[in-house]
């Protein structure tokens, strides 16, 4: 029994181990190609870089705010 679970054991290390092994070769990756959704996702870049520039704003109105404070 126990060299029976010793040997599938071995056998589930060994396929894994030969599955990890690879050519090396990689492919590159397939540039990303336009798509419909494009018009969208820039509209949402934008809208991030108008909220991180908001955000940036308010810091600087709190840091005078504080320093008024003083």
């Amino acid at each position: 029994m126990i060299d029976h679970v010793l040997r599938v054991s071995l056998t589930c290390l060994l396929v894994l181990l030969g599955s990890g092994c690879g050519s090396g070769d990689r492919e590159e990756p397939k540039p990303l190609e336009e798509s419909v959704f494009d018009p969208l996702t820039s509209t949402l870049d934008k809208a991030e870089q108008v909220d991180d520039l908001n955000r940036d704003r308010m810091q600087q109105l709190n840091d005078q705010m504080e320093g008024n404070e003083r």
